[in-house]
């Protein structure tokens, strides 16, 4: 029996994001945590978002660049 009824997406956004997480960013948390890479990670990325390492393996900011 057909019906003219919309499909309802109830519950699809929480399940993508579920999938995502999942997928995505708990595996790289894993994968950091497990290396020993986190904390270095956190200190160059996470308090201020612009800092890097170049090729000499230095910390370079965006600040100290000028």
């Amino acid at each position: 029996m057909m019906s003219d009824e919309p499909y309802h997406n109830k519950g699809f956004g929480l399940a993508f994001l579920t999938i995502i997480f999942f997928m995505l960013v708990f595996p790289a948390m894993v994968l950091f945590a497990s290396m020993g890479t986190w904390d270095m990670f956190w200190k160059m990325h996470l308090p201020h978002g612009d800092c890097w390492e170049n090729n000499k393996h230095e910390k370079v900011c965006k600040d100290a660049q000028n």
